[in-house]
């Protein structure tokens, strides 16, 4: 049965995304492990590998859909071996970062899975359709397809801790006062917000993210571009990181 056609509008990572998702793992616990420095040896293959998100034929995207150009990317980063070390690290992170922003959570998919799944597309033999020519194209592709197996559609808005949530809104210029009782008061401007505060580390719930949002006057700051990118990438980072460490030795 054929697709229909996608009508969203996809967000594609810039290099200025790359290079600060490389130089945020750098920082982290990989970079103990062999992963080399955060610029690239050959910045020309690594703009290359981000450029596939934007290929296109008489005006038309090649990559249309949120999960092929996750795919693409993370096929130009893992293969074209820009960096020294930490190559599928690098493309794996961005990948669950496209995805991110584009509003889509990796699910049901084990780490052994995306273990075999990254070493399997750098050694060209990843499962593609009986009958193709194992291309570029086709593998990325098939594994386009392998993440619309493993991914859901969220809301923009997610559940998030209360001190990434006091990052992201500093991020924007809002003043967050002393906790008084169990609420904070947070301003932006003119906007005033009260919002509930039992301790520092606490869970906000996605209609309160999404309320403080709208009232701070940020409701149109896209999702993708509201949520910090480092704490995504260190989030990935905690969330996956027995697959990462094993990926420093494949």
């Amino acid at each position: 049965m054929a697709r229909t056609a996608y009508t969203g509008s996809v967000q594609s990572l810039s290099m200025a995304d790359i290079e600060a998702i490389r130089s945020r793992l750098s920082l982290s616990e990989l970079g103990r492990l062999d992963f080399g420095g955060p610029r690239p040896n050959n910045y020309n293959s690594l703009a290359s590998a981000v450029g596939r998100q934007e290929t296109s034929f008489g005006g038309r995207r090649k990559y249309e859909r949120p999960r092929e150009v996750a795919a693409t990317l993370f096929y130009g980063i893992a293969c074209n071996h820009a960096y020294e070390n930490g190559n599928k690290r690098t493309a794996l992170v961005s990948c669950l970062v496209s995805l991110d922003r584009n509003g889509y959570d990796l699910v049901n998919t084990s780490q052994d899975e995306l273990f075999e799944m990254a070493t399997q597309v750098v050694a060209h033999n990843f499962p593609i359709p009986s009958g193709l020519r194992s291309h570029a194209d086709a593998e990325v592709m098939a594994l386009g397809k392998w993440l619309r197996k493993r991914t859901t559609r969220r809301s923009a808005d997610r559940n998030m801790e209360f001190p990434q949530l006091r990052k992201i809104l500093e991020g924007y210029g809002c003043i967050i006062d002393s906790p008084v009782g169990n609420h904070v008061i947070i301003h932006r401007d003119s906007a005033i917000v009260k919002t509930g505060y039992p301790r520092e580390s606490f869970t906000i719930s996605v209609q309160e993210v999404k309320r403080i949002r709208g009232l701070l006057g940020l409701a149109a700051v896209d999702g993708g571009q509201f949520y910090n990118l480092d704490l995504a990438v260190d989030g990935f980072v905690a969330e996956h990181r027995d697959v990462l460490n094993r990926l420093a030795d494949a």
